[in-house]
């Protein structure tokens, strides 16, 4: 097994729609995400002040990714 994480991009957001779409239409949210709710949402991730994103890759296969930004509270930073 060769896994391998790296920085979410621009660039790689793509990859991440099918993941996204499959994973969140299932069980147990059973939600209804199409391409173009999929992308919207990830997009506006992407650009969130303080972003910070990871993918997972296992054999060179998109198998998942973490996704948030930090924001800033009275008393520390929290993710």
């Amino acid at each position: 097994m060769a896994e391998t994480i790296v920085p979410i991009t621009t660039g790689k957001i793509e990859q991440c729609i099918e993941l996204y779409i499959n994973v969140f239409n299932s069980e147990t949210w059973n939600e209804t995400w199409t391409y173009l709710t999929a992308t919207e949402r990830l997009t506006d991730l992407l650009h969130t002040p303080k972003f910070l994103g990871f993918l997972l890759y296992n054999n060179g296969k998109l198998i998942g990714f973490i996704v948030g930004n930090s924001k800033k509270t009275y008393s520390e930073l929290t993710f």
